[in-house]
């Protein structure tokens, strides 16, 4: 007998043989096991065919859901999760110091601490300044600004980054009159198109000419900047001589990169020692003041971490909340199913069969869920980055990329499961025998329970969202109704700055003067005036200085009272309608050859005259650091000059003839009609007296107001959207728990009906039972909302976190609703013809 040894069936398999039949073997096993996972697939999506409504619900909500939630979790991700895009990130962080006369609160350190800090320092391998600055671009056309940042030497190298194209700046360009720029690559692109030509082309600014040198890098974002975002181009700062003196006031701001070696706290622990000898040298200035080390990355999202944070919790609250709705909906379905279920197991099917083909079928619904979510996101993120406040760093950085595609997949996946696993959980503890007699008795207690007991999170879930909502929005309400001390409707700023065309103090009075006269001769302007420091511009020059009182015991060193001081011209109160409270008004007398007068605010004197009258009261106060002595001359209204959110402070008023004449100055217009109408007159007329005088900034006051509620409209807008959402998914909820339950009971409401009850009271029990179902949820709601109401305390406005009025309104809409979602079920209960439902039972 004749055979291969290899293939007798006895043969005792070689090693490599046998490990190719155990691969086969598993390659069977794999083939059919995918086969099995797509077969439940098309069951799965046969099954969403047959039963459209079930499917559209399940699917958009969980569409509306995750699309939610991709969205806001693409703007966490880009703002708060990303690190600056510098080298070692951790590494870098900002200086700032201390303000003793705000609760220690960090302000831009002054020229003179930052100095001393990069000198003594030795926790940094690189320590260097920023001052926002801005150019004024004369070419063809009109004069428009560039909006720059002059920094000193090392802050390219702090940062760790070179240009994009062209270089940066050499050491012996921090010298005056070095004449290069560096261009970021936004501005590139937007004013000259993306030239390439560009570098080595000159640019005349401020009447000089610059060289571009370089371009940087489209991910360039350094983030400090507030109120428009990113500069449009860095030019290297030669410290004046004047400026190593300064220590009363600061607005640079600082970065630093930490050596390797050191921790941010022994980094810290230096700065401290670092303050404390500044303090002993300089008494006057720097008694109190200390030094802050900031990781740059926290600083650049701390003003919006609080809102995203907030939305990031609201939106995970209507994904839970869609996630339990559609659980129910799921639960009621699995119930309907158990005569399909019955005949699976019947021909073999076993309970882990069952259980992988109702996780697949979960799976299918938020796989289709989550392809809507995307698209959503796709079409959404667009126009929420379009609401968000411009100064949100890296909004350009804010797409659809493989992080928030990843992120969609993995959401997907736990939203699967979170509505999957309690008919799965049903299935698997339960029978299918025990199925078929829920489905004949409608369900069973325990599903009854489980159901009620998800609507009741559902409606716990909605009363926390929408409270939050309520308090945002009752508190956004008392903000734009505040009393702001002047009346913004129908006026115009128009920032300046005429420091380079107008060198001499004479000369700035004289500007000021004929461009006011001219633009006082547009037609429709009702009155014209400027002002140094108006604090809602894009610049805010408010200087904070301290001041004496004469006749009065000089305070001790560092305690003395402080004040805002601006330089203001005739009329300036008139055309912002401040009421005035006694005295007199500036008029052109108060000029630089008559003894020095000032008004001051109805804050400042509540505060040092509670008694007296304050006029003829004499003060000195710092104008350009130098000490000015005035007499009080008149007392106007106090008012919110920051915004609606601001505080009421002390402010000092002074002639801008008679103070050193700012060349910073924001005109004020008010006009008879539409402000924007006499936009390009009221420039025109600037344009008169200098026709190469560039404008900063030029918006109505209401838009400045406006701009001011930016971010808390973003984030009530967006969490009012939310919680409307979770309340219609509350409502389905309820409505869909009553809907299955009534339906359940025909029998017992039948035999109701036969023995006497009337319609009414068959409406009346259906409609209790859906009130309590409500109240139950807002009892748990009501705990979680106390819990959790601790983290809005910083978004709020003269409304308490747990504000009585908000809970119950929110309480009896939420019982509203439930009543309402009850109605229809009820309703249709009370029609049913007893005989009718009896014969069907």
């Amino acid at each position: 007998m004749h055979g291969n040894r290899e293939e007798h069936p006895m043969a005792k398999p070689s090693p490599l043989r046998q490990d190719t039949s155990e691969a086969d073997e598993r390659v069977v096993h794999s083939g059919a096991a995918l086969e099995q996972v797509f077969q439940d697939i098309r069951f799965g999506l046969r099954l969403l065919r047959r039963e459209p409504g079930f499917a559209a619900t399940t699917v958009l909500t969980l569409t509306l859901a995750i699309g939610a939630t991709t969205t806001i979790f693409s703007i966490v991700d880009a703002v708060l999760l990303q690190p600056p895009p510098f080298p070692e990130p951790d590494r870098l962080v900002t200086l700032w110091q201390t303000d003793p006369n705000s609760g220690n609160r960090p302000v831009e350190p002054a020229p003179a601490n930052f100095l001393d800090w990069r000198e003594q320092a030795a926790s940094f391998e690189q320590v260097a300044a920023i001052e926002p600055f801005s150019f004024d671009f004369t070419g063809d056309g009109a004069p428009e600004v560039f909006y720059a940042s002059l920094v000193t030497e090392g802050f390219f190298d702090a940062l760790g980054v070179g240009a994009a194209h062209g270089r940066t700046f050499l050491p012996d360009e921090f010298q005056p009159g070095s004449g290069v720029v560096v261009l970021t690559h936004g501005f590139w692109q937007r004013r000259f198109g993306g030239d390439a030509g560009i570098l080595g082309r000159s640019l005349t600014l401020d009447a000089q000419p610059y060289t571009v040198v370089g371009i940087l890098a489209p991910d360039f974002a350094l983030g400090l900047e507030r109120g428009r975002g990113e500069r449009d181009l860095y030019v290297p700062k030669a410290i004046a001589e004047y400026e190593t003196f300064i220590r009363s006031s600061g607005w640079w701001h600082v970065i630093a990169r930490v050596r390797p070696e050191v921790t941010l706290g022994a980094a810290q622990a230096e700065m401290d020692a670092i303050s404390v000898r500044l303090a002993a040298d300089y008494p006057r200035t720097n008694t109190d003041v200390g030094a802050r080390v900031v990781p740059l990355h926290t600083r650049q999202v701390e003003g919006v971490r609080p809102a995203l944070l907030l939305l990031w919790g609201g939106v995970a609250l209507v994904l839970l909340i869609a996630c339990v709705n559609v659980a129910n909906l799921m639960l009621a379905r699995c119930t309907r199913r158990a005569q399909e279920f019955t005949i699976r197991t019947a021909v073999g099917g076993g309970r882990g069969r069952l259980l992988r083909q109702l996780l697949t079928e979960s799976v299918v619904i938020a796989a289709l869920g989550g392809i809507g979510g995307v698209a959503l996101t796709v079409y959404a993120l667009d126009a929420i980055v379009a609401l968000m406040p411009a100064d949100v760093p890296r909004l350009a950085q804010i797409a659809v990329d493989g992080r928030i595609l990843a992120f969609a997949v993995g959401l997907v996946a736990a939203t699967a499961v979170a509505f999957g696993l309690a008919p799965a959980l049903q299935m698997f503890r339960q029978d299918v025998a025990g199925l078929l007699r829920a489905q004949r008795a409608g369900a069973t207690v325990v599903q009854q329970r489980v159901r009620r007991l998800l609507v009741a999170a559902e409606v716990a879930l909605a009363l926390v969202l929408l409270v939050g909502a309520g308090l945002l929005l009752q508190s956004f309400g008392r903000l734009v109704n505040v009393d702001l001390g002047f009346a913004p409707g129908n006026t115009v700023a128009l920032q300046v700055f005429a420091w380079n065309r107008q060198a001499e103090d004479e000369a700035r009075v004289n500007f000021f003067r004929e461009t006011l006269r001219e633009i006082r001769a547009v037609p429709g302007v009702a009155a014209a005036a400027a002002i140094s420091s108006f604090p809602l511009g894009l610049v805010d020059m408010t200087t904070e200085t301290p001041f004496t009182i004469h006749d009065r015991p000089p305070p001790p060193l560092g305690e003395e009272p402080t004040t805002a001081v601006s330089q203001v011209t005739p009329g300036y109160f008139e055309a912002m309608r401040i009421p005035f409270r006694a005295g007199r008004r500036f008029d052109d007398r108060d000029d630089a050859e008559r003894p020095g007068v000032a008004v001051i605010n109805g804050t400042l004197a509540r505060r040092h005259w509670p008694d007296t009258d304050p006029l003829l009261q004499r003060l000195t106060v710092e104008v350009f650091g130098q000490p000015f002595e005035v007499e009080i001359v008149g007392v106007v209204a106090a008012t919110r000059a920051g915004g609606f959110d601001s505080q009421q402070r002390p402010e000092v008023f002074l002639p801008h003839a008679q103070s050193g004449a700012s060349g910073s100055m924001t005109y004020v217009v008010r006009t008879a009609g539409d402000p924007a109408a006499s936009l390009s007159a009221i420039q025109e007329a600037v344009w008169a007296v200098d026709p190469l005088q560039a404008f900063y900034s030029v918006a109505t006051v209401e838009q400045l107001l406006s701009d001011t509620l930016a971010a808390r409209r973003f984030t009530t807008t967006l969490l009012a959207l939310f919680a409307m959402a979770a309340l219609t998914l509350a409502g389905l909820g309820i409505y869909g728990v009553i809907a299955v339950a009534t339906a359940q009971r025909t029998r017992e409401i039948g035999l109701r009906l036969a023995m006497g009850a009337r319609p009414f009271d068959v409406v009346r029990m259906v409609v209790v039972g859906a009130l309590v179902l409500a109240a139950s949820g807002i009892v748990f709601g009501v705990v979680a909302t106390v819990w959790t109401s601790q983290f809005l305390t910083s978004l709020l406005f003269e409304v308490a976190p747990t504000d009585v009025t908000t809970l119950a309104g929110v309480a009896a809409l939420l019982l509203l609703v439930g009543a309402s979602a009850a109605w229809l079920p009820a309703r249709r209960a009370a029609r049913v013809d007893p005989l009718v439902a009896l014969r069907t039972e």
